[in-house]
């Protein structure tokens, strides 16, 4: 997955999630953090159905922002 995200506030950290799972696939919790403006791209290996990919970007100010994408296989 690649993209941008833009916030007002710092950020804190980046999770992955996949769809009805608890723990998260990736936290990253370096590259993203204190940044206001943030290019990512993060590999996400081991889909081989369809899946819903959920983001949720923390802010230092403790906002929450969530994103879900779609993988298709």
């Amino acid at each position: 997955m690649t993209g941008h995200i833009s916030s007002q506030v710092s950020l804190a950290k980046v999770t992955l999630t996949k769809q009805g799972q608890a723990d998260a696939l990736m936290v990253d919790e370096s590259t993203a953090k204190n940044k206001n403006e943030y290019d990512y791209s993060y590999l996400i290996a081991g889909i081989n159905t369809n899946t819903t990919i959920i983001m949720d970007v923390y802010d230092l100010d403790g906002g929450k922002t969530t994103a879900q994408f779609l993988i298709k296989k």
